[in-house]
């Protein structure tokens, strides 16, 4: 028996969603990919080779009156996890671009903003004097 942990993929009853699929044979992942993901969330040298990390066993159809077996990921399914997990890093990468580029953003707007209520409690409102009100009556009814 190998250190590896091995978790249960079964695509038809299993689930993906946080909380449900915990990898066990009463509740399973639906994907390989999902499996991998859950042991190794960060990328690493074994993206390259998942097998080292996590032993993967995905639930094998029952034939005539046979029940329903465990068996070891086939090598087409280990070339799909790997594309699969070359996939999930890509867009773990370019989430975290997409949210350094937002945080930079909001705090341009931030300091555009502050920027902007500074010089607003700068402008005074002054009431006009009289003198200034009588030019701008001369001024109207001269039109």
């Amino acid at each position: 028996m190998s250190a590896l942990p091995t978790l249960y993929v079964d695509e038809k009853v299993g689930s993906d969603e946080v909380g449900k699929g915990k990898g066990t044979e009463a509740a399973p992942f639906a994907s390989a990919l999902a499996a991998y993901l859950s042991v190794q969330p960060a990328a690493s040298p074994a993206d390259k080779e998942p097998m080292t990390v996590v032993n993967i066993l995905v639930r094998k159809p029952a034939e005539g009156a046979e029940p329903a077996s465990w068996v070891e990921v086939s090598a087409s399914a280990r070339k799909k996890l790997i594309k699969g997990i070359e996939g999930a890093r890509k867009k773990q990468a370019k989430q975290a671009a997409d949210g350094e580029r937002l945080e930079r953003e909001k705090a341009e707007n931030e300091a555009r903003e502050k920027k902007r209520r500074e010089e607003a409690a700068k402008v005074k409102l002054v009431e006009p004097s009289a003198e200034s009100k009588k030019v701008c009556e001369l001024a109207f009814s001269a039109d």
